[in-house]
């Protein structure tokens, strides 16, 4: 089955599939159909296009419910708002992932203690300590985890 939405070809799933444009390119996110109607865990039905890197250079960012991919180039230090992950009927939602990347020399934190780093499983607010720094972040329920990094 495909349809066109917001003027863009697609190839719709079962449940749990994964979401492809005309091309055959990914659709990133995963997507529930209920009622004839695609949406975006986590997300909105009205961002039915591949996610592409946000770009931060403000001294802080609010991560929001369409980020995946987050590129620091700051002047400064910058100070990162993680989200509990819920859906709108305020569940936690699976395993969200956050891929971080700093391509400043300033260090990213987190606001809260919500943090932990590889190898620990006390909390805290580092994020990227500097250039050319990277993590994956995986929700587990309570905390983010820092899943890799370098």
């Amino acid at each position: 089955m495909s349809a066109t939405i917001n003027n863009q070809s697609l190839s719709l799933p079962q449940n749990g599939q994964i979401l492809v444009d005309d091309t055959g390119r990914p659709v990133h996110g995963f997507w529930h159909f209920l009622n004839n109607l695609y949406t975006r865990v986590g997300g909105s039905s009205a961002n039915l296009v591949p996610n592409v890197p946000t770009v931060v250079t403000a001294s802080t960012y609010a991560v929001t419910q369409f980020d995946t991919t987050i590129i620091f180039n700051t002047s400064a230090a910058c100070v990162v708002t993680l989200p509990v992950p819920t859906n709108s009927q305020n569940k936690t939602l699976p395993s969200p992932i956050l891929y971080l990347m700093n391509t400043s020399a300033n260090a990213i934190t987190s606001a809260a203690s919500n943090v932990t780093p590889l190898g620990s499983n006390t909390a805290g607010t580092a994020l990227l300590s500097g250039a050319s720094k990277f993590a994956m972040l995986q929700f587990d329920g309570t905390r983010w985890r820092t899943i890799m990094a370098n």
